[in-house]
């Protein structure tokens, strides 16, 4: 509640006690110094997520709060291979540009193939996956071995 007059004019997220500001970058706001089918060189031309950033750089101030710029990253979707942007900044620190973010729960990659957000899912399903082996190794029966898949393998694969 304490964050509901926090109103940037980009789209956002906001659940317990993280923001996410997000929004689409047009061609007119970008400047290509480099490009090939692999590789883009941007230049960030009067970006909203920067004006965005620095109203809520601007609110926190406000409010008593502290706006971690070290805590504080970015990610930017494209179908090049490699994009290098300017950096948003909070005062005249960069916030550090990821290729891979969480948000609530989902791995998104910058080309949003999904392929970390799969291996994350995996790798909290694999210790299930292993003790349902040692259930039927020591001879629990077949419904014993369904429930368990169902409770604790199903649910972590469907979430």
């Amino acid at each position: 509640m304490f964050v509901d007059d926090l109103q940037p004019d980009v789209t956002n997220i906001k659940y317990a006690d993280d923001t996410t500001l997000y929004g689409a970058i047009h061609k007119s706001q970008v400047e290509i110094s480099e490009s090939s089918k692999s590789h883009a060189v941007l230049r960030l031309c009067d970006s909203p997520l920067q004006h965005a950033t620095s109203y809520v750089k601007s609110w926190s101030d406000q409010n008593g709060m502290i706006l971690n710029a070290s805590k504080t990253t970015a990610i930017t979707f494209s179908l090049r291979k490699t994009i290098q942007s300017d950096s948003i900044m909070i005062n005249e620190t960069p916030i550090q540009e990821l290729s891979t973010a969480k948000l609530l729960g989902v791995v998104y990659d910058q080309h949003l193939t999904f392929s970390h957000q799969i291996d994350n899912v995996l790798g909290k399903a694999a210790p299930s996956f292993h003790a349902l082996v040692q259930l039927k190794r020591a001879g629990v029966n077949s419904a014993g071995l369904l429930a368990f898949y169902k409770s604790r393998i199903v649910s972590v694969l469907s979430y």
